[in-house]
């Protein structure tokens, strides 16, 4: 099986090498794959080191001199990949848990129409704009990753020691997903994310993706002990609670705006899976 890894990211230095490093290591854990990692990076600057792409296996697509919002980037990325299944991380501050790639490859073979989401947590004891009123900071975080024993850190205690994003989580029902798999045929079925939406950070497409995907795929998979872990970096919905609340009421209008109709979100089936069974 071929696996295109299209990650997106914005002035991101320490937290996308992570985030690169937990891939390569969740993908040194599937036998007989295929895989390439892409990173779409936006930023106004060349600020990523490429010194390890080849050990890493990833390759650097500069698309910041071109201004234009994250996910139209990451859908030229997509065009630009070879596997037949693709992993979408809008993004690049989100660490993969080791189970990630093993397992959903399981899910893949068993039904290769499935939609995968990976829950969504923040790394920390609370959610990330409310960091500042536990005096949680990126010392904190960065102590908290060497206590766990990162990139080494088993998923368990990984998740322990993060907060569940619950309109992404567990589910039953899902708004959106920063970390999903989906065969490249339904991925071009769906045209990707819709480019209506100009918000640089994305605001609701991914969302809209999302229940896009899940209504022409065969089944929306929620992957239970398993995540994306989101890192401290100041992200557009992360910094201050009000800085959330004026986002998420411009996003909602975007969307409003674009589709005619309210948010609508995706329903899912939470599965585990241990060794080779699929529960």
């Amino acid at each position: 099986m071929n696996l295109s890894i299209i990650i997106g990211c914005y002035e991101l230095t320490t937290q996308i090498e992570r985030t690169i490093v937990s891939i390569h290591k969740a993908l040194q854990r599937v036998p007989n794959i295929t895989s390439e990692i892409i990173i779409a990076d936006n930023s106004l600057k060349a600020i990523i080191d490429t010194s390890k792409s080849k050990e890493l296996n990833f390759v650097l697509r500069e698309y910041g001199h071109l201004r234009q919002p994250i996910h139209h980037i990451i859908n030229d990325s997509v065009k630009y990949s070879k596997g037949n299944l693709l992993c979408v991380m809008i993004d690049g501050a989100r660490l993969c848990s080791k189970g990630v790639f093993r397992k959903s490859l399981i899910l893949f073979q068993h039904d290769p129409n499935c939609l995968i989401h990976i829950p969504n947590f923040q790394i920390g004891p609370v959610h990330q704009m409310y960091a500042s009123e536990v005096d949680f900071g990126l010392k904190d975080e960065e102590r908290l990753l060497i206590d766990l024993g990162w990139p080494n850190v088993h998923s368990v205690d990984l998740i322990r020691a993060s907060t569940l994003e619950e309109h992404a989580g567990l589910g039953p029902t899902i708004f959106e997903s920063n970390c999903l798999l989906v065969s490249r045929r339904i991925w071009d079925k769906v045209g990707g994310y819709d480019e209506r939406f100009l918000r640089m950070d994305g605001g609701f497409a991914s969302a809209d993706l999302l229940y896009r995907l899940s209504k022409v795929c065969s089944a929306l998979l929620i992957l239970k002990n398993e995540g994306s872990f989101h890192q401290l970096h100041g992200g557009s919905t992360t910094i201050s609670p009000k800085q959330t609340e004026i986002g998420l009421k411009d996003m909602t209008t975007e969307y409003r705006q674009i589709k005619g109709f309210p948010v609508r979100r995706s329903f899912g089936k939470p599965v585990e899976v241990i060794g080779q069974q699929i529960l």
